[in-house]
């Protein structure tokens, strides 16, 4: 149901369309005029935009009905509400084009910021300590010594290659909220090659009303939180992790804990 915001979210995608992009939008069960919009674009850029409409599945649902029928090279998750920054996206898709003669890579990952309702850009959260910008690296060229207790890897700040997500048979847990640490948690010890752009790609919007990170939702379904916490603890076993690759180890350790601090802190909202 987000109406409101649809249009803004395909526009800033749709600046970009002199390239083969493939725009998938998963009509979950809305009851607005979401599905109307969605097919309105469909109709006019049928290269382009692509509609799936199914009953309402959730967030996981809806990443799964379009992982299904991806086509492009690299996917990239993008909630309705949000949207991307036009010349960072041109940025983007022209390194992408770049290195694929070199087999390209697994996971690109760039700025996301924060935009709030009230007062606009907020703030931008960058990976510069993690990563050296514009350059191919694996796991063991990443900086774990400079990993800070706020420093956290978000799927805004993420784009998967295609081939990867398959071949890893990732399937996310369905009318789950904060499923997206699930993903980084089950796709991380796949992805080999990474590269990371310092450019703020995605623009996170925050004051929606029923949004997932808003304190109200957080109260409602903090048991979510936990549950996958629970799934992404449970997930991988940390022990061989550690011995094929340490650093990575590190990192997935650091997003662990960061998960169950989240955990606790959201089941105290009520009090």
């Amino acid at each position: 149901n987000t109406e409101k915001y649809l249009a803004r979210c395909i526009d800033s995608i749709l600046a970009q369309t002199y390239r083969e992009l493939e725009i998938l939008v998963v009509d979950d069960g809305s009851t607005d005029g979401t599905a109307r919009i969605a097919d309105g674009y469909a109709l006019k850029y049928p290269s382009f935009v692509k509609v799936i409409h199914q009953e309402n599945r959730g967030h996981g649902g809806a990443i799964n009905a379009g992982l299904a029928v991806a086509s492009g090279l690299y996917i990239r998750m993008v909630d309705s509400d949000d949207w991307l920054d036009s010349s960072s996206l041109k940025t983007v898709l022209d390194r992408l084009e770049d290195i694929e003669p070199e087999g390209g890579v697994d996971l690109l990952v760039t700025n996301y910021s924060y935009y709030r309702k009230e007062k606009g850009l907020d703030q931008t959260i960058t990976y510069k300590a993690f990563f050296k910008p514009d350059a191919v690296v694996t796991w063991n060229d990443v900086s774990v010594r400079k990993i800070r207790p706020w420093h956290q890897f978000m799927v805004h700040a993420l784009t998967f290659r295609t081939e990867i997500i398959r071949n890893s048979k990732m399937v996310l847990p369905e009318n789950v909220y904060y499923e997206d640490n699930y993903i980084i948690c089950y796709l991380f010890p796949f992805c080999e090659k990474i590269l990371y752009l310092d450019t703020n790609l995605y623009a996170y919007y925050i004051g929606r009303e029923g949004q997932s990170m808003s304190w109200e939702m957080l109260e409602k379904r903090n048991s979510d939180v936990r549950k996958v916490t629970e799934m992404c603890w449970t997930l991988n076993n940390l022990d061989e992790i550690k011995k094929k690759n340490k650093k990575l180890y590190r990192i997935m350790f650091h997003e662990l804990w960061l998960l169950v601090s989240s955990a606790i802190l959201f089941s105290r909202i009520p009090r």
